[in-house]
């Protein structure tokens, strides 16, 4: 579970940006799946140290052009083996790597 300032910030950018699907709210935690979930505290002050969110999905090319289009922060499009990804920040720091699986046709 990750810390954040403003849950209906955080939950806009997962959502939205990185087109993952709610699957719980409440009034202080939002569940996207049973591997991530954002808690809402607005005294705390997140430590990113040593924490990288790494966000399987569908269609990296289309959630790299959504965040851009909308003026966030991201690394290029690479691709290493298998997989296309980028790199950025939510918006309380945390590192997230987005990647996508590719699938070789022979």
């Amino acid at each position: 579970m990750s810390l954040v300032r403003d849950l209906g910030r955080s939950r806009d950018s997962y959502e939205n940006y990185l087109g993952l699907r709610v699957s719980g709210v409440t009034q202080k935690v939002v569940r996207f799946s049973s591997m991530l979930a954002l808690r809402a505290d607005e005294t705390v002050t997140p430590s990113c140290s040593g924490l990288k969110i790494f966000i399987n999905v569908g269609d990296v090319e289309a959630c790299y052009r959504r965040l851009v289009e909308a003026g966030q922060v991201a690394s290029r499009l690479m691709e290493r083996r298998n997989t296309r990804y980028f790199e950025c920040n939510d918006p309380d720091g945390y590192p997230i790597v987005v990647f996508e699986r590719l699938t070789w046709s022979r």
